[in-house]
């Protein structure tokens, strides 16, 4: 069910993209439940993977992803959950204007407390990935106000 909503979705949010609400994004606290799912593997791994894809809810899905960077002892489930964070940043673009900071501010969070916490090299470059990501929407975000251009960073 987990791959099912994260192909309902598509890919990443173009950079131009204008906001708008994605059907699945109403799935993330469902969704949410699978990747926290303890008795499988394959769920919990399907669940972080479709968390990441239907530009979840930040303030739901954040909590999840940290969990398993900190806590799960599959590196499979580690690795997952850091790339999710670009992701999540990438599709943040596609945002209502006002949730877009809040979630670039949760993703770099997530990602901080992989680099920290994680010795696995995937792991810690997903991470990295996801502050690059989350700075570039950030960038974007930035030069949506009237006026601003690139010149003027």
């Amino acid at each position: 069910i987990a791959l099912l909503f994260a192909e309902m979705e598509g890919g990443p949010q173009l950079p131009n993209a204008k906001p708008r609400e994605k059907f699945a994004r109403r799935l993330t606290e469902s969704v949410a439940g699978l990747a926290r799912d303890r008795d499988s593997l394959a769920v919990r791994q399907a669940g972080l993977h479709a968390l990441g894809r239907i530009t979840p809810i930040a303030a739901q899905a954040m909590p999840v992803f940290e969990e398993a960077l900190q806590k799960d002892e599959e590196p499979g489930a580690r690795r997952l959950a850091a790339y999710a964070l670009s992701e999540v940043a990438a599709n943040a673009r596609a945002s209502a204007f006002s949730d877009r900071l809040k979630t670039l501010e949760l993703v770099v969070r997530a990602a901080g407390l992989g680099l920290r916490t994680n010795d696995d090299e995937q792991v810690r470059g997903h991470c990295l990935q996801g502050a690059e990501e989350a700075a570039r929407a950030l960038m974007d975000y930035i030069l949506d106000f009237p006026g601003v251009t690139r010149e003027d960073l």
